[in-house]
Protein backbone atom coordinates (compact mmCIF):
# COMPACT_ATOMS: atom_id res chain seq x y z
CA UNK A 1 0.00 0.00 0.00
CA UNK A 2 0.95 3.75 -0.89
CA UNK A 3 0.61 6.04 1.22
CA UNK A 4 -0.49 9.80 -0.33
CA UNK A 5 1.74 12.28 -1.48
CA UNK A 6 0.77 14.40 1.84
CA UNK A 7 -0.68 13.83 4.91
CA UNK A 8 -4.14 13.15 5.40
CA UNK A 9 -6.89 13.67 8.00
CA UNK A 10 -7.20 9.78 7.51
CA UNK A 11 -4.02 8.41 7.81
CA UNK A 12 -4.14 6.75 11.38
CA UNK A 13 -7.87 5.35 10.50
CA UNK A 14 -6.77 3.52 7.17
CA UNK A 15 -3.37 2.28 8.83
CA UNK A 16 -4.57 0.84 11.90
CA UNK A 17 -7.84 -0.98 10.04
CA UNK A 18 -5.06 -3.17 7.81
CA UNK A 19 -4.52 -5.50 10.90
CA UNK A 20 -4.25 -8.95 9.28
CA UNK A 21 -2.11 -11.90 9.60
CA UNK A 22 -0.91 -10.86 6.49
CA UNK A 23 2.45 -9.07 5.79
CA UNK A 24 1.53 -5.57 5.09
CA UNK A 25 4.18 -3.59 2.84
CA UNK A 26 3.70 0.23 3.26
CA UNK A 27 5.76 2.99 1.20
CA UNK A 28 6.04 6.40 2.83
CA UNK A 29 8.36 7.61 0.34
CA UNK A 30 7.57 10.97 -1.92
CA UNK A 31 7.83 11.12 -5.78
CA UNK A 32 7.82 14.18 -7.51
CA UNK A 33 8.84 11.85 -11.02
CA UNK A 34 5.98 10.77 -11.01
CA UNK A 35 1.94 10.57 -9.82
CA UNK A 36 1.81 8.82 -6.13
CA UNK A 37 -0.37 6.16 -7.86
CA UNK A 38 2.26 4.56 -9.36
CA UNK A 39 4.01 3.61 -6.66
CA UNK A 40 2.04 1.06 -6.05
CA UNK A 41 2.66 -0.62 -8.89
CA UNK A 42 6.44 -0.24 -7.84
CA UNK A 43 5.92 -1.84 -4.52
CA UNK A 44 4.26 -4.77 -5.53
CA UNK A 45 6.72 -5.62 -8.47
CA UNK A 46 9.23 -5.50 -5.68
CA UNK A 47 7.54 -7.69 -3.35
CA UNK A 48 7.25 -10.43 -6.17
CA UNK A 49 10.73 -10.12 -6.79
CA UNK A 50 11.05 -10.96 -3.59
CA UNK A 51 9.01 -13.74 -3.06
CA UNK A 52 10.18 -15.59 -6.63
CA UNK A 53 14.05 -15.55 -5.85
CA UNK A 54 12.88 -17.28 -2.12
CA UNK A 55 12.79 -14.01 0.02
CA UNK A 56 9.47 -14.62 0.81
CA UNK A 57 6.65 -17.32 0.45
CA UNK A 58 4.09 -15.64 -1.12
CA UNK A 59 1.97 -16.73 -3.96
CA UNK A 60 -0.76 -13.81 -4.05
CA UNK A 61 -0.09 -10.28 -3.16
CA UNK A 62 -3.19 -7.85 -2.63
CA UNK A 63 -2.66 -4.28 -4.37
CA UNK A 64 -4.56 -1.92 -2.25
CA UNK A 65 -5.68 1.71 -2.48
CA UNK A 66 -5.10 3.89 1.12
CA UNK A 67 -8.84 5.56 0.99
CA UNK A 68 -10.01 2.15 1.53
CA UNK A 69 -11.11 0.29 4.54
CA UNK A 70 -11.50 -3.64 5.73
CA UNK A 71 -14.93 -4.32 6.49
CA UNK A 72 -14.87 -7.59 7.29
CA UNK A 73 -12.05 -9.37 9.29
CA UNK A 74 -13.64 -12.85 8.94
CA UNK A 75 -12.82 -13.03 5.16
CA UNK A 76 -9.78 -14.28 4.22
CA UNK A 77 -7.59 -13.88 1.49
CA UNK A 78 -7.30 -17.46 0.35
CA UNK A 79 -11.05 -17.87 0.38
CA UNK A 80 -11.45 -14.71 -2.12
CA UNK A 81 -8.83 -16.31 -4.31
CA UNK A 82 -9.94 -19.85 -4.74
CA UNK A 83 -13.68 -17.88 -4.90
CA UNK A 84 -12.37 -16.10 -7.69
CA UNK A 85 -10.80 -18.76 -9.52
CA UNK A 86 -13.73 -20.62 -9.58
CA UNK A 87 -15.75 -17.63 -11.08
CA UNK A 88 -13.13 -17.16 -13.84
CA UNK A 89 -13.64 -21.53 -14.72
CA UNK A 90 -17.08 -20.17 -14.85
CA UNK A 91 -15.91 -18.23 -18.07
CA UNK A 92 -14.11 -21.08 -19.40
CA UNK A 93 -10.80 -20.08 -17.96
CA UNK A 94 -8.07 -22.29 -16.20
CA UNK A 95 -7.25 -21.50 -12.87
CA UNK A 96 -3.31 -21.99 -13.27
CA UNK A 97 -3.71 -19.58 -16.17
CA UNK A 98 -5.32 -16.79 -14.13
CA UNK A 99 -2.34 -13.94 -12.59
CA UNK A 100 -4.65 -11.06 -12.11
CA UNK A 101 -8.29 -10.77 -10.30
CA UNK A 102 -9.93 -6.94 -10.55
CA UNK A 103 -12.91 -5.41 -10.45
CA UNK A 104 -15.00 -3.52 -11.99
CA UNK A 105 -17.38 -0.38 -11.35
CA UNK A 106 -19.53 1.51 -13.49
CA UNK A 107 -16.39 2.24 -15.83
CA UNK A 108 -14.66 -0.75 -17.51
CA UNK A 109 -12.23 -1.25 -14.47
CA UNK A 110 -11.10 -0.03 -10.83
CA UNK A 111 -7.54 -0.42 -10.03
CA UNK A 112 -8.32 0.39 -6.36
CA UNK A 113 -8.28 -3.31 -4.93
CA UNK A 114 -6.32 -5.89 -6.96
CA UNK A 115 -5.09 -9.36 -6.79
CA UNK A 116 -2.06 -10.64 -8.37
CA UNK A 117 -0.20 -14.21 -8.53
CA UNK A 118 3.47 -14.12 -7.96
CA UNK A 119 4.77 -14.88 -10.94
CA UNK A 120 7.05 -13.53 -13.75
CA UNK A 121 4.32 -13.05 -16.08
CA UNK A 122 3.03 -10.43 -13.55
CA UNK A 123 6.41 -8.47 -13.51
CA UNK A 124 6.06 -8.41 -17.19
CA UNK A 125 2.69 -7.07 -16.96
CA UNK A 126 3.73 -4.61 -14.62
CA UNK A 127 6.59 -3.83 -16.83
CA UNK A 128 4.76 -2.93 -19.84
CA UNK A 129 1.72 -0.99 -17.59
CA UNK A 130 4.60 1.01 -15.90
CA UNK A 131 5.40 1.77 -19.44
CA UNK A 132 2.17 3.53 -20.11
CA UNK A 133 3.39 6.44 -17.73
CA UNK A 134 3.16 8.26 -20.84
CA UNK A 135 0.18 10.18 -22.41
CA UNK A 136 0.30 12.70 -25.44
CA UNK A 137 -3.26 14.37 -24.02
CA UNK A 138 -1.75 14.99 -20.24
CA UNK A 139 1.67 14.37 -20.49
CA UNK A 140 4.73 12.45 -19.01
CA UNK A 141 4.10 11.09 -15.42
CA UNK A 142 0.56 12.43 -15.06
CA UNK A 143 -1.28 9.54 -16.68
CA UNK A 144 -3.46 7.52 -14.03
CA UNK A 145 -2.16 3.75 -13.71
CA UNK A 146 -6.00 2.87 -13.85
CA UNK A 147 -6.40 4.25 -17.15
CA UNK A 148 -3.38 2.57 -18.27
CA UNK A 149 -4.68 -0.45 -17.25
CA UNK A 150 -7.70 -0.48 -19.08
CA UNK A 151 -5.85 0.20 -22.23
CA UNK A 152 -3.94 -2.97 -21.71
CA UNK A 153 -6.74 -4.95 -21.04
CA UNK A 154 -8.72 -3.78 -24.29
CA UNK A 155 -5.75 -4.16 -26.36
CA UNK A 156 -5.02 -7.64 -24.45
CA UNK A 157 -1.39 -6.40 -23.78
CA UNK A 158 0.57 -8.87 -22.71
CA UNK A 159 -2.35 -11.28 -22.79
CA UNK A 160 -3.57 -9.42 -20.52
CA UNK A 161 -7.40 -10.14 -20.59
CA UNK A 162 -6.81 -13.73 -20.78
CA UNK A 163 -4.70 -14.06 -17.89
CA UNK A 164 -7.58 -11.96 -15.39
CA UNK A 165 -10.65 -12.27 -14.24
CA UNK A 166 -13.07 -9.52 -13.32
CA UNK A 167 -15.21 -10.66 -10.29
CA UNK A 168 -18.43 -8.78 -8.69
CA UNK A 169 -17.42 -5.48 -7.55
CA UNK A 170 -18.80 -5.97 -4.07
CA UNK A 171 -16.26 -9.12 -3.14
CA UNK A 172 -13.52 -6.73 -2.50
CA UNK A 173 -14.03 -3.18 -4.15
CA UNK A 174 -17.94 -1.78 -2.74
CA UNK A 175 -18.56 1.53 -3.09
CA UNK A 176 -20.38 3.37 -0.47
CA UNK A 177 -23.51 4.70 -1.06
CA UNK A 178 -22.21 7.78 -1.38
CA UNK A 179 -20.85 6.58 -4.50
CA UNK A 180 -22.57 6.26 -6.61
CA UNK A 181 -20.77 4.21 -9.77
CA UNK A 182 -21.63 0.56 -9.62
CA UNK A 183 -20.90 -2.74 -11.26
CA UNK A 184 -23.72 -2.64 -13.92
CA UNK A 185 -23.63 -6.78 -14.12
CA UNK A 186 -26.51 -8.33 -13.25
CA UNK A 187 -24.65 -10.55 -10.52
CA UNK A 188 -23.15 -7.84 -8.71
CA UNK A 189 -26.52 -6.79 -8.03
CA UNK A 190 -25.69 -3.04 -8.38
CA UNK A 191 -25.60 -2.11 -4.65
CA UNK A 192 -23.61 -0.11 -2.62
CA UNK A 193 -21.30 -1.77 0.54
CA UNK A 194 -23.51 -3.71 2.61
CA UNK A 195 -22.61 -4.56 5.92
CA UNK A 196 -20.80 -7.79 6.09
CA UNK A 197 -18.70 -6.64 2.62
CA UNK A 198 -14.88 -7.46 2.99
CA UNK A 199 -13.75 -4.06 1.52
CA UNK A 200 -15.08 -0.18 1.24
CA UNK A 201 -13.58 1.93 -1.31
CA UNK A 202 -13.56 5.51 -1.56
CA UNK A 203 -13.25 5.93 -4.80
CA UNK A 204 -13.52 9.44 -6.48
CA UNK A 205 -15.10 10.85 -3.66
CA UNK A 206 -13.16 14.32 -4.28
CA UNK A 207 -15.04 14.26 -7.78
CA UNK A 208 -17.95 12.97 -6.43
CA UNK A 209 -18.66 15.54 -3.30
CA UNK A 210 -16.96 18.28 -4.81
CA UNK A 211 -18.69 20.74 -2.20
CA UNK A 212 -16.89 18.69 0.82
CA UNK A 213 -13.84 19.80 2.62
CA UNK A 214 -12.45 16.20 3.36
CA UNK A 215 -14.84 13.69 1.32
CA UNK A 216 -12.65 10.72 1.95
CA UNK A 217 -11.93 11.16 5.75
CA UNK A 218 -15.58 12.23 6.43
CA UNK A 219 -16.45 9.13 4.74
CA UNK A 220 -14.31 7.03 6.78
CA UNK A 221 -15.25 8.53 9.85
CA UNK A 222 -18.92 7.26 9.19
CA UNK A 223 -18.10 3.81 8.18
CA UNK A 224 -15.05 2.71 10.12
CA UNK A 225 -17.57 2.51 12.91
CA UNK A 226 -19.67 -0.56 11.19
CA UNK A 227 -15.89 -2.70 10.41
CA UNK A 228 -16.46 -5.99 11.61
Amino acid sequence: MSMASSPTSYDYITISNKHSNYDMVWDFEPSNAYGKSWDKLNITRDTIQRALVGGKSYEWVWMLDLDTLIMNSSVTLEDLIERSLRYGEQEGKKREDIHMILTRDCEPLNAGSMLFRVSPWTLQLIEQWRAHDVDADVGEGNRLDQGALKDMLQENVVSAAEKSVIVPQTWMNSYPEEIQCLDPREEALMRPWEYGDFVVHFAGAAWHHPKLTDPVGSFMRKYIRYAL
